[in-house]
């Protein structure tokens, strides 16, 4: 880790207790970021471009998770208080998705966009599929639903 300081107070080595500095350089590694010996926030950085920052809650479950790549990819997940993932929204140059979980961690809803169109799908609070709704590169969409025992009751495109 290199550091440019521009004030200090305390040890200038080993644990801080006051640091000002204006740049940071972490070459491969982590940062760790602890509060009364818990960690709060994790940042990586590597060589390659790719870097990610992690948050923790009190109880040690990461409760987000940014991430971005040297292609210029990017992911974004949220997590309820048990460490559930509830949100992952990924973007790319050639369209993204996002998708929603329910509190026990069940796909509950994704809606995916590309170049060759987009589509939502919605599902109950099971996971079984109940709609869909898509379009399509070359014009025109497509709707269906079905009951709640998977049956189609309605489709249009």
């Amino acid at each position: 880790i290199a550091l440019a300081a521009t004030s200090m107070q305390g040890p200038t080595s080993g644990n801080f207790t006051d640091l000002t500095c204006t740049s940071l350089t972490v070459n491969d590694g982590a940062i760790k970021i602890n509060k009364a010996g818990q960690m709060t926030t994790k940042l990586y950085s590597d060589s390659g471009g790719d870097g990610q920052v992690e948050l923790y809650n009190s109880a040690g479950h990461m409760c987000a998770e940014l991430y971005g790549d040297s292609n210029g990819d990017g992911r974004l997940r949220l997590y309820m208080e048990d460490g559930t993932e509830v949100v992952d929204l990924y973007a790319s140059s050639v369209g993204g998705y996002l998708d929603i979980n329910n509190e026990d961690g069940t796909e509950v809803a994704v809606l995916t966009a590309t170049p060759y169109g987009s589509q939502l799908v919605i599902n109950n609070t099971d996971g079984n599929f109940v709609a869909y709704l898509a379009s399509y590169f070359e014009g025109g969409g497509f709707l269906r639903i079905n009951d709640k025992d998977g049956n189609i009751v309605f489709t249009e495109s």
